[in-house]
């Protein structure tokens, strides 16, 4: 089966991959039963046509993924436009080096992986200063910690109102961090979805400063509803699309 699928790609795909203006590059970690010479993989994804992967090279260095790009030709090189990785030194150093010209970004995905750790590293810091240990069983925190994993958008109101008026009851030096960071994980999100109506520099610019202003009090985390929830924040702002699902595919 391998033989034959080798052999019908051989055909119908061609030679070299066509140009890109929008290019993506991810790591993933090769699954096989026999030792490979380097686990990491690094693939090329057409982000702005229907190529899909373009290509994929075994190990996660600056030289792979240089080597790959160069070998496409300068003609090609040219034509990215912009440059999508996850927050890899290595690829940031590799994009700079082969693509000098193309804008680098870095994909929403990786951004909101960062801000669930984030929430998850508040939750397990204040529980061990509040109560000495790590959560387990019987700690409202603890139990509600695949909840706080999930968007305001994803959660029916009877889902969220319990949950938020939980972290409140518990002691204020652990109930209100967590919520904080769950609410700033939310407002994340927001800024995040404006990439789809391409509003104005300037709106984002304001989100992006609101967002990154030092936290003084907590915000309101809802607003009771006896369906799905409505978050009493920026959300409510009509340039936010009201479907973000996008953001969270995982």
């Amino acid at each position: 089966m391998s033989a034959a699928f080798t052999a019908h790609a051989a055909r119908v795909l061609p030679g070299e991959p066509q140009s890109v203006a929008v290019l993506g590059m991810f790591d993933e970690a090769a699954q096989a039963w026999k030792a490979v010479v380097d686990r990491w993989h690094v693939g090329f994804v057409d982000l702005s046509g229907g190529q899909g992967l373009l290509g994929q090279v075994e190990g996660r260095t600056s030289e792979a993924v240089v080597g790959w790009l160069d070998a496409r030709g300068q003609d090609w090189k040219d034509r990215v436009e912009f440059m999508a990785i996850d927050m890899c030194t290595i690829f940031k150093a590799a994009v700079r080096q082969a693509l000098p010209r193309a804008t680098l970004g870095v994909d929403h995905f990786h951004v909101v992986q960062l801000a669930n750790a984030a929430v998850t590293e508040v939750r397990r810091r204040v529980t061990v200063q509040v109560r000495g240990r790590r959560g387990r069983k019987g700690n409202r925190e603890w139990e509600l910690r695949n909840r706080l994993m999930r968007s305001a958008r994803r959660m029916h109101g009877t889902q969220l109102d319990p949950m938020v008026d939980d972290l409140e009851a518990l002691p204020k030096t652990l109930g209100r961090p967590i919520l904080a960071a769950w609410n700033a994980e939310e407002d994340l999100l927001d800024l995040l979805a404006l990439a789809r109506p391409h509003p104005d520099r300037h709106v984002i610019a304001d989100w992006l400063f609101s967002l990154l202003r030092p936290v003084r009090h907590l915000r309101p985390a809802r607003t009771r509803t006896s369906g799905h929830h409505d978050r009493d924040l920026v959300a409510r702002d009509p340039r936010v699309p009201a479907d973000r699902d996008h953001q969270r595919g995982f």
